[in-house]
């Protein structure tokens, strides 16, 4: 609200037209002042500052918004209209004229409109004054003395940072990192770059787990951002943006990716031609992304398999021959054949003499006995004896 004493004191004496003679001049001089030239370039913003200079924001800005002015305290006076204008000190460079007392959106022009000076910038302050009419009377108007707005600008070169490509891959459950290029122009050296997690529209959001970043201070030839995984960080894609001297970046992507799968050791590691034998599968990297695709005895598909863990599985051996490699395989990876991984068939056919169902060799001829290649000595011996 605005002090309009004075004005309440006019309206109590008759104010005639001669009295209004002047505001109406200095009105029509303000109205036909040209238009302001500057020197600043096409590249640089309007950047808030503070009265002395000081840059509050690094970000363009197009317009500002004032105060409404509306009836005086009182209710002597009412407002006609308003005007506004942009002084550099107390030089009035440029006045824009009828604004509502509800609509001060004030738009500031094209930048090379206004000077700019690296050493002592040109400090632009927005002031505005209400045209009142008394209340009751037909055709006197008193005009408001310029009143600052408390808005200050100035022209300055546009500040940027923007993040270029990975240089590296991170791979889930393993220690590792990737870093970034950061680009910057008109930062000063010695600025610091701040990293704010996001999602994929820049929203901020909570550091994922097992994931840093953190940039380095920012020199004449840019910066680096370095993001750091440890081992418990699961494959997905993460999202961040750098923020230096007021500015940001946009959306930078971090991905990392699934790790393969890896048998540490199956607990038959035998079992007939014909199948059927259920084997627990330890390793880890069973669980990532979307979880196992496929487990497989050499090149054919288990009869049956459940996921336990991500440390687990539970398969049942297909029928086939030989020594295979049992194979876990999950999106975009399989598991790397190793010696822990490999189960062997046996045949279950029979030569020779067969003992009975009481246990008895009606022949008294040599009884013929498979034994699976990786039983025991102590079995074998075991079974040796129980035969004789």
């Amino acid at each position: 609200m605005f002090k309009i004493i004075k004005f309440e004191r006019s309206a109590k004496r008759k104010i005639s037209y001669f009295n209004l003679l002047p505001i109406i001049f200095i009105s029509l001089m303000f109205a036909a002042s040209p238009a302001y030239a500057g020197t600043a370039q096409s590249t640089d913003i309007l950047v808030q500052c503070d009265s002395s200079g000081v840059i509050t924001t690094n970000t363009a800005i197009t317009g500002v918004s004032l105060p409404n002015i509306q009836y005086d305290t009182s209710g002597n006076f009412y407002v006609d209209s308003v005007d506004v204008a942009i002084f550099t000190g107390s030089t009035i460079v440029k006045e824009l004229d009828g604004y509502t007392t509800t609509n001060l959106q004030v738009a500031l022009g094209a930048v090379t409109n206004y000077d700019y000076n690296a050493t002592t910038p040109f400090v632009y302050e927005i002031k505005f004054r209400g045209h009142y009419s008394v209340v009751g009377a037909s055709t006197q108007e008193i005009t408001e003395d310029w009143q600052s707005s408390g808005q200050y600008f100035e022209a300055a070169p546009a500040k940027s940072i923007s993040v270029g490509s990975p240089t590296g891959t991170i791979t889930a459950g393993t220690a590792g990192s990737t870093t970034f290029a950061a680009i910057t122009a008109n930062i000063a050296d010695g600025t610091a770059v701040t990293i704010n997690w996001c999602d994929a529209n820049g929203n901020a959001a909570s550091a994922p787990v097992g994931l840093s970043a953190a940039g380095t201070i920012v020199t004449s030839n840019g910066s680096t951002i370095t993001v750091t995984a440890d081992n418990t960080a699961a494959a997905g894609t993460y999202h961040f943006t750098a923020t230096s001297d007021g500015v940001s970046s946009g959306v930078v992507t971090v991905t990392v990716s699934q790790a393969a799968p890896v048998i540490t050791g199956i607990n038959q590691t035998t079992g007939p031609e014909a199948g059927g034998t259920n084997v627990t599968i330890t390793g880890i990297g069973f669980t990532g992304l979307s979880g196992v695709a496929s487990v497989n005895f050499g090149s054919t598909a288990a009869t049956s398999y459940s996921v336990n863990s991500d440390t687990s599985i539970t398969a049942t051996s297909p029928a086939g021959s030989g020594t295979v490699d049992v194979k876990v395989t999950t999106p975009g990876s399989s598991s790397v054949t190793n010696p822990n991984d490999l189960f062997t068939y046996y045949s279950t056919s029979s030569q020779g003499n067969t003992v009975n169902d009481a246990g008895q060799n009606p022949t008294n001829g040599p009884v013929t006995v498979n034994i699976p290649p990786t039983t025991s000595d102590a079995m074998q011996s075991k079974l040796n004896l129980a035969i004789m």
